[in-house]
């Protein structure tokens, strides 16, 4: 849950009840973070620091963006909203098929 994009419109506790009860969630929802300009947590004011990050700028504009991450921490891709968590190129990517 983001703070920046203006689209969350309820305290941490109801979104984790909406995605739990509405999505069937079962992983850990994160507190709502600010991910944009000076308020930015930590990971996202490294994720647009391309120079830190070795990967390039990564902005997040939209809810629903995935970032992966390998095992050390590098990033290994980014994808938009509308790909689907369950996307071929997500689980070869993971599967390191690319």
């Amino acid at each position: 849950p983001s703070l920046s994009l203006s689209t969350e419109q309820h305290t941490a506790k109801e979104i984790d009840s909406i995605c739990r009860g509405q999505f069937g969630v079962g992983y850990l929802i994160t507190q709502p973070v600010h991910v944009a300009d000076t308020a930015a947590h930590p990971l996202y004011k490294w994720l647009a620091d391309g120079q830190a990050n070795g990967a390039g700028t990564i902005q997040v504009k939209k809810d629903f963006q995935k970032i992966l991450f390998d095992k050390d921490g590098e990033i290994m891709g980014v994808y938009a909203p509308g790909v689907d968590p369950l996307d071929s190129t997500i689980h070869k990517a993971i599967l390191g098929l690319n």
